[in-house]
């Protein structure tokens, strides 16, 4: 990849403080985003914009048989990974805090998933770069009272503490072998602050099954500790946040169907750290 660049724009809106009569009074809109740019050259022919688990083409198929993949180089010009979402907080009542989120990119593929001329008739270049499918990815009402939140809606998974320990690169995530998974679920929270410097999260939800015809649907479960003072700055893919000092760990339990091997229940154990090198 040669460069990465990109824009982000932010909008806040809200309804006038002093017009009582307003129905926008206290209901908070905000409008964000980011135009980026992928400007990537390969020495190779095999990879598209996404770096996902292809191999390198070798420069030859066989002994004595070139192979053209590995020998030509490609090189690719992408705004796909643009964003734009939209974040809504509703009116507090009774010491509840709800808002609502929705956002989109352009990362979408209404065509088989191959990559672009490799499947004459299915897909051209100019389809999947010029004019990029819309594709969700978040959508979900969060509400917030207390120590407690609830999440209902697509959001990241709680395998892994999604996005907290999204590697720090500036790629178009994600990376091979990367814990990085969006879909619907309903979750419960509880934060609870330990001596003023730390926090700790305890999470539990209900997600979308991996199958459809599973039965039931796949169970995550995790704690996170944090520091509420040790934080540094990490970059997960074109955002830059700022992460504190902490460490997690999560499950999830996959049930699935099958023709021969009956009902048998997949299982993950995930383990992270998060330590700044140069604290902020």
């Amino acid at each position: 990849m040669l460069a990465a660049k990109f824009i982000c724009l932010s909008l806040c809106l809200a309804g006038p403080a002093a017009a009582a009569e307003s129905p926008l009074r206290n209901i908070a809109l905000r409008f964000y985003g980011f135009i980026q740019t992928d400007i990537i050259a390969d020495t190779t022919a095999g990879f598209n914009e996404e770096q996902g688990n292809s191999l390198v083409p070798p420069r030859a198929a066989a002994p004595g048989a070139p192979n053209s993949a590995g020998r030509h180089h490609r090189t690719q010009t992408s705004v796909r990974n643009s964003r734009v979402g939209l974040d809504l907080g509703l009116p507090k009542a009774d010491g509840s805090d709800v808002r609502a989120v929705f956002e989109f990119d352009l990362m979408g593929n209404n065509a088989p998933n191959t990559q672009p001329g490799s499947s004459p008739k299915e897909q051209s270049e100019r389809d999947f770069f010029n004019n990029p499918a819309v594709r969700l990815r978040h959508a979900f009402v969060s509400a917030t009272r207390g120590a407690w939140n609830a999440k209902l809606g697509q959001t990241w998974s709680l395998l892994g503490w999604q996005p907290h320990y999204f590697p720090a690169e500036a790629i178009v995530q994600p990376g091979p072998g990367q814990l990085y998974r969006r879909f619907a679920q309903a979750r419960i929270t509880l934060t609870q602050v330990i001596k003023e410097t730390w926090e700790l999260e305890t999470a539990a939800d209900l997600a979308k099954p991996a199958q459809m015809d599973s039965g039931s649907p796949e169970f995550h479960a995790g704690a996170r500790l944090a520091s509420t003072r040790v934080k540094g700055a990490s970059i997960s893919g074109a955002s830059a946040s700022m992460e504190a000092l902490s460490a997690a760990v999560s499950c999830a339990f996959i049930p699935v169907r099958t023709a021969s091997l009956g009902s048998p229940t997949g299982e993950a154990v995930a383990f992270d750290i998060f330590f700044p090198v140069i604290p902020s």
